[in-house]
């Protein structure tokens, strides 16, 4: 993570206007949403708590 991050600084590669970090470049590549998976359903519209994970609808992009 931290040559992915020294890369991307070193060619001036900004990530919303701030510089790439270790802690960055790991919420990058372990996020679901990254690797084509989204959770929906994921608060109570009544409420507003968010809903455990059993109760999250997977949504998948198609390639």
């Amino acid at each position: 993570m931290k040559t992915i991050a020294s890369h991307r600084n070193a060619r001036g590669i900004m990530r919303r206007g701030y510089r790439f970090s270790t802690g960055s470049v790991h919420i990058i590549l372990t996020a679901t949403g990254y690797h084509g998976t989204n959770y929906g359903n994921r608060t109570d519209s009544r409420n507003g708590n968010n809903r455990p994970p059993s109760a999250r609808i997977a949504i998948s992009r198609s390639p």
